[in-house]
């Protein structure tokens, strides 16, 4: 009587159970195409979306891959690089020296800083910003043959240490770093105009920065985003492989969802799991959120700092040949120390409208408006005014701000970069300048 019992209550349980996967199964059948449909959307949609974050992700990091932070500098060349990609600027320049090598220190160079002097060594050190650093990558090896030739008869060394928009005084501070670093020069070529006044003008106009800052449209636009959120973006990263894993997790469901069609079942069993993930995948989506807004709010720390502990600067002439002239000065007066010679190289722009009596097509298409245009058409007059009333002080001064003035052919690529003929004329004046004073240069200590 009892084993009927328990066999009735069973039998009543496993009825109602497959009425039950009956009724599920049913209903199942109702919404599991769309079911299907609808997480086969979302996961096309996410994979989209991923797909193309990667792609800009890569832009980005295409922009930032050349580039590294330094702490007394602002920034330099990735170390250590050879640059095989076609630089822009540089093919226009010359197209049969179109890629470059960085030492250790992030300079263009084929050996390492700092050098360690030999007793037969004649050391030049290039300053300056990108017009300097394609003088020593495309002028470097006819320069030292030309120092030959004028008397310098030691092993000479070129120490490039100019680098894309540096500005007074980031020359000074490379040029102290490498001096306190133990590396002692004969000869120092500092070339420079252009970033001071145009770019130290865009600084105060364009970005509200003390035009004694680094050039803020290099600081601002490329490495400030690199400093700020790599540290953040490389825990961004690692959410985002997470992401990716649920994402091909989400996939393989999908495979033992179509490959499960009948088993209903199973498909709860997916669902359930499918449904666990999304939860995760939203943690995930959070933490990356968490991550990107606490470097915005780096970002805008860094630019109240600026703002509110410099508030009395000017953008005026003088303030920015200023910056400029005791960059200069220092410089001048440490080599004075050291015993070696220096010599100041103002480097011409087309902006200015005494630099080239007559621009070519080619060079007025290369033509781009910017607040540095207005503030070299404003501004650089006054710089060249005191290139006289420095040399008249003593210092070894170079003014090759008008040196293209009666040249008709192409010179100029952009504003302030010119083409391979340009850099021979360029390099030839600065031999021709040293050439009258090489007893003294020989003679340094």
């Amino acid at each position: 009587m009892k084993i009927s019992k328990y066999f009735y209550i069973i039998s009543i349980n496993i009825l109602l159970t497959i009425v039950l996967f009956i009724i599920v199964d049913l209903c199942s059948n109702l919404f599991h195409d769309v079911k299907i449909s609808y997480i086969l959307e979302k996961i096309e949609i996410r994979q989209n979306y991923l797909i193309s974050l990667e792609k800009q992700s890569g832009k980005v990091n295409k922009i930032f891959s050349g580039i590294a932070l330094h702490p007394y500098f602002g920034w330099i060349n990735v170390p250590n690089k050879k640059f095989n990609e076609i630089d822009t600027v540089l093919n226009r320049i010359d197209p049969y020296h179109n890629t470059y090598s960085t030492n250790n220190w992030g300079f263009p160079s084929s050996f390492d800083y700092p050098y360690i002097r030999q007793p037969d060594d004649f050391l030049v050190f290039i300053l300056g910003g990108s017009v300097a650093a394609y003088f020593g990558i495309v002028e470097g090896s006819h320069f030292v043959k030309k120092l030959k030739e004028i008397g310098i008869k030691k092993s000479i060394k070129l120490i490039n240490l100019a680098s894309f928009g540096y500005k007074q005084p980031q020359q000074l501070n490379v040029f102290l770093h490498a001096i306190v670093s133990g590396m002692k020069p004969d000869l120092v070529i500092n070339i420079d105009g252009f970033n001071e006044i145009g770019l130290g003008y865009s600084n105060k106009v364009h970005y509200s920065m003390n035009p004694v800052y680094p050039s803020g449209h290099h600081w601002f636009s490329n490495i400030f985003e690199l400093s700020n959120e790599l540290g953040s973006r490389k825990d961004i990263v690692k959410l985002l492989a997470n992401k990716y894993s649920l994402n091909e997790m989400e996939l393989r469901l999908y495979k033992y969802l179509t490959k499960f069609s009948g088993s209903n079942i199973v498909r709860i069993v997916l669902l359930t799991i499918y449904d666990y993930m999304k939860v995760q995948e939203a943690k995930i989506e959070e933490s990356i959120s968490i991550k990107a807004s606490s470097s915005s709010n780096i970002t805008k720390n860094f630019y109240s700092s600026v703002y509110q502990s410099d508030t009395n600067f000017h953008s005026s002439c003088e303030y920015l040949v200023s910056i400029w002239r005791n960059s200069v000065n220092l410089i001048d007066n440490v080599c004075d120390k050291m015993g070696c010679f220096f010599v100041e190289v103002a480097q011409p722009t087309f902006s200015y409208k005494y630099s080239k009596d007559v621009l070519t097509a080619n060079e007025k298409s290369s033509f781009s408006h910017g607040t540095w245009d207005q503030g070299i058409k404003s501004c650089y007059g006054i710089l060249e005014k005191d290139i006289g009333i420095m040399k008249t002080k003593g210092l070894n001064t170079l003014n090759l701000i008008r040196v293209f003035k009666s040249i008709n052919s192409d010179i100029f690529v952009d504003q302030v970069h010119f083409n391979k003929k340009g850099y021979d004329i360029f390099s030839n004046k600065i031999i021709d300048y040293l050439s009258l004073r090489i007893d003294h240069i020989k003679n340094t200590k």
